[in-house]
């Protein structure tokens, strides 16, 4: 079984970044201030880091 790493995952509306180990997916939902009537965020991969 490979290591964890971490992992930057991007709101690509608001554009906030979360840093998270591999192992434990994505980041909650919460609340995106860009989006109208605060929808959640859509987060995506931004980069994986070899730490």
């Amino acid at each position: 079984m490979d290591k964890p790493y971490h992992v930057e995952w991007m709101c690509t509306y608001c554009g906030e970044k979360k840093l998270m180990m591999s192992n434990v997916g994505r980041p909650l939902l919460g609340n995106c201030n860009k989006k109208p009537n605060k929808g959640p965020h859509r987060w995506v991969l931004n980069r994986r880091l070899s730490r």
